[in-house]
């Protein structure tokens, strides 16, 4: 009976100790500035480009059983990730880098 009550104050301060870790986390986590600044309207040329490789990549194009690959630019998967996040929440922002067989994604919310 004694180690069912100390797994019972074990698991009551293990709660506690970890909310007062997460709330710590989120609030040290917030920003005054934006990490991300709002990108600019996307050009006729850029909205082209968006069209032409979504176009390109459809997947009811491709054939099944058959392996597709395909590549995209930094600058292509930004400009599509931001159009995508400005139609789903203008206050959204976020930017990709590649890096050593990488991807670093920041971002931010007003």
């Amino acid at each position: 009976m004694r180690l069912f009550g100390f797994f019972i104050k074990f698991i009551f301060l293990f709660n506690f100790l970890l909310s007062i870790a997460l709330g710590s986390l989120a609030v040290y986590s917030l920003q005054d500035t934006s990490l991300v600044a709002k990108a600019k309207p996307l050009s006729t040329q850029e909205v082209n480009q968006l069209k032409a490789f979504i176009n390109a990549n459809k997947p009811s194009q491709f054939k099944t059983g058959r392996k597709y690959s395909t590549t995209i630019t930094e600058k292509q998967l930004n400009l599509f990730l931001n159009h995508s996040l400005t139609r789903f929440n203008d206050r959204l922002r976020a930017k990709l880098r590649f890096f050593n067989d990488s991807i670093y994604i920041t971002s931010s919310l007003k």
